[in-house]
Order: C-alpha cells, then sequence, then structure tokens
C-alpha cells in the first residue's frame, strides 16, 4: 500500500515538475524579445537568471511574498 501511495506521488511530481517546466519555457519565450543581447556579469544559467529577474520584478511590485508556499492571505 505504501508503495502505491508513493508510486502514486512520484507521478503526481513528475506531471507538476513537466508543467512547470512548460510554463518556464513559455515565459522564456515570451519575455525573450525584450532581454538585454550583451553578456550578463555573472554567469548563471537561463534558468537561474529568469528566476532571478522574476523575483526583482515581484519584489519591485511588492508581490513576492505571495508566492511563499504555506502563508494564509490576510
Amino acid at each position: 500500500m505504501a508503495d502505491d501511495n508513493a508510486a502514486e506521488r512520484i507521478r503526481e511530481l513528475t506531471e507538476e515538475n513537466e508543467r512547470m517546466k512548460a510554463t518556464l519555457q513559455e515565459i522564456a519565450r515570451a519575455i525573450e524579445p525584450f532581454l538585454e543581447k550583451r553578456k550578463p556579469s555573472q554567469q548563471r544559467s537561463f534558468e537561474q537568471q529568469l528566476l532571478h529577474d522574476v523575483r526583482n520584478i515581484l519584489n519591485e511590485l511588492g508581490l513576492l511574498r505571495a508566492l511563499a508556499p504555506g502563508d494564509d492571505a490576510e
């Protein structure tokens, strides 16, 4: 029974991971025309740089706290 639950959880997480990757790729395609074409000052992978930029944008908009899991809306 525990093996069935673990297998189901693995399947759910795998599907969620695939959805998140697809979303990341969609975001990358949407913002690619707006990205600067010069070399970044720090060496980051595209995914790390995208996450960094999104965090900066959300922080500027005051929305970063909305991403914290487990926080109840006030």
